[in-house]
């Protein structure tokens, strides 16, 4: 494949016909613009006076569900899952060493790019 061959892939938000009239504006911003990440964040500026024609109900607040700590077994479940999953990923492996890099004024933009995702 030639080089002049390459083009960047399109980048589409995709509405429904029925909303298409009530789209004021829309773009994708660069990655990490808004946040760390590989995914673009995208925007859509829609007209609410066009596509809320009519009084809508109001939006129920969400429903949260409060902490459970007085029940032992609950507390205890989630210690035990937290800690198998910190021992599963090697995490206290993983800080001492990354304290040692950084105490022994080792640390370099590698361990900045590994690390700050």
């Amino acid at each position: 494949m030639k080089l002049g061959a390459l083009r960047q892939m399109g980048w589409y938000i995709f509405v429904s016909a029925g909303i298409l009239s009530c789209i004021q504006r829309t773009g994708i911003f660069p990655y990490n613009s808004i946040f760390m990440s590989d995914h673009r964040p995208c925007y859509i500026d829609i007209d609410s006076s066009q596509i809320f024609f009519e009084n809508t109900p109001e939006i129920a607040p969400h429903q949260y569900r409060g902490l459970r700590l007085q029940d032992p077994r609950l507390r205890d479940q989630y210690k035990n899952t937290f800690l198998s999953q910190l021992l599963y990923h090697n995490i206290p492996d993983k800080v001492d060493n990354l304290l040692g890099e950084a105490q022994n004024n080792r640390w370099s933009e590698d361990h900045t790019h590994r690390f700050g995702q």
